[in-house]
């Protein structure tokens, strides 16, 4: 199988699996034959099953074991493999190696992360968000907070988890809060009142659109804040995840997480790009990019 022409694949894999020729016994007789004959574990399966979507050669390899091999004995079945799995692993070690190589990187910094952008298997679309989110100090598109209302921080935008993490800013006053998730057609599917600034969902949500509502209760009152968000499905986590993996192999320390930050920026998956934030900040606070960037998305910050 080769993964010249796939490289989120070639990142995934050695990202997973380790070095290449701890991929290759997975790739070969472990991980296909396992499948082919239903004897994985859940996380073999989900790594085969991911593969087999990606890479045309995988399924293919897997159609060529004849029935009666899947109904041998396993030293029968790894004898028939052999060949298969070495070919693999050089064909896996190819495709990682140009992948990881490629041409050197420009010294200058900004020419340095336009041309990690150029690398990255995304569109050209994003692309060119990418590159721009890099300078722009144009602020998010995000609802304002009403005049003395509450401050919702997250979930907003796109999330990739089916139970986020709910957070807010204080209101003055505020004896406690209380929290709401609800449909687009306003039909609660959860409440409760707590007296701190962040509570983790309880419960899976489905994919789709969601209302998330504060009420503070203070002594003159009530006040409020409201937003949208919608819960991913699994095609965009994973292609999420691709990229992400990608980037890790591309680049490291803070222009790594400069990356991830942008490319999640550009989706609205704003959460990401946050956490990205915070550890380019523990890793230097007063690189220029991380203080624009921590200027954009002060309006989700605590």
């Amino acid at each position: 199988m080769t993964t010249d022409n796939d490289p989120v694949l070639a990142a995934w894999l050695i990202e997973r699996f380790g070095a290449e020729g701890e991929a290759s016994g997975l790739i070969g007789e472990d991980l296909v034959v396992g499948y082919a004959e239903g004897r994985l574990s859940d996380e073999e399966r989900d790594a085969a099953e991911q593969l087999l979507a990606r890479d045309p050669a995988a399924r293919q390899m897997l159609g060529l074991v004849p029935h009666e091999t899947m109904q041998e004995e396993p030293a029968a079945r790894r004898s028939w493999f052999a060949y298969v799995a070495a070919a693999a692993a050089v064909l896996l070690a190819i495709g990682a190696f140009f992948w990881t190589q490629g041409d050197d990187l420009p010294s200058d910094r900004e020419e340095r992360l336009v041309a990690l952008v150029q690398r990255l298997p995304i569109s050209d679309q994003t692309r060119a968000a990418m590159s721009a989110r890099m300078t722009s100090t144009r602020p998010l598109d995000l609802p304002a907070v009403e005049r003395g209302g509450v401050h919702v921080l997250a979930p907003r935008g796109a999330v990739l988890t089916s139970s986020p993490m709910l957070r807010w800013r204080s209101v003055t006053g505020a004896a406690d809060y209380t929290v709401r998730i609800a449909r687009p057609d306003d039909s609660s599917l959860f409440t409760a009142t707590i007296s701190d600034l962040s509570l983790a969902l309880p419960a899976e949500l489905e994919d789709g659109l969601y209302i998330f509502e504060v009420t503070a209760k203070t002594a003159f009152g009530e006040a409020g804040g409201s937003t949208l968000f919608r819960v991913v499905g699994p095609a965009i986590r994973a292609e999420h995840a691709g990229v992400v993996a990608a980037i890790r192999e591309t680049a490291s320390g803070t222009e790594r997480e400069l990356l991830t930050a942008w490319y999640a920026l550009t989706k609205e998956r704003y959460g990401v790009a946050t956490a990205a934030l915070e550890r380019a900040q523990q890793r230097d606070a007063t690189d220029p990019h991380v203080v624009r960037l921590g200027t954009l998305l002060e309006p989700l910050l605590p």
